[in-house]
């Protein structure tokens, strides 16, 4: 593995290119609704770069981001025509084309999804990255939300508001303090 694509949080420039060909703008919509529903303040966990938490902020919305990665966390003062890559993923430094393919493995033993990302670059070669994802089972979520003295209010199954089911990709989940 290409020591410095060894996490793929240290280069949150990348991790941005990458996340924009995986979003169709209904995540926003998703929540430009919560917010508009519940007002604030509003916690956003894992934040990343800030690819929701900026753009709401500077629409006025109360929210505060927290996320584990400093290199994600420094992004967070780019000036707005740095931020969030759209269209073709082209490398922030070079503009030549990146593709990156994946393969994931779970684990179900650990509840860890290993993903390894491979980005091939435009001069050939390739580096390689892996992405431990912790999976949480619903019930889980649901009584570590308990534990942690928030009360579910609604689970969605996607960002169109559809309910939560066995089939759902997602697990979106809005909470209340008790």
């Amino acid at each position: 593995m290409d020591e410095d694509m060894a996490d793929i949080y240290e280069d949150a420039r990348l991790y941005d290119a990458l996340g924009a060909g995986h979003f169709s703008g209904s995540d926003r919509t998703y929540w430009h609704q919560q917010c508009a529903r519940y007002g604030g303040p509003i916690l956003e966990l894992a934040c990343g770069s800030g690819r929701l938490t900026v753009p709401l902020a500077e629409e006025g919305v109360d929210i505060e981001g927290l996320d584990i990665s400093p290199a994600m966390l420094a992004l967070l003062t780019r000036s707005p025509s740095a931020r969030f890559p759209a269209g073709k993923f082209l490398h922030p430094d070079t503009g030549e084309p990146v593709v990156v393919t994946e393969t994931a493995a779970y684990d179900a033993a650990t509840q860890i999804n290993q993903i390894r990302w491979f980005w091939r670059f435009a001069d050939g070669h390739e580096t390689v990255s892996d992405l431990p994802m912790w999976v949480y089972c619903p019930q889980e979520l649901d009584a570590l939300l308990s534990c942690a003295g928030f009360i579910i209010e609604e689970k969605y199954g996607s960002y169109d508001l559809s309910p939560f089911t066995s089939a759902s990709q997602k697990q979106l989940i809005t909470v209340q303090p008790v």
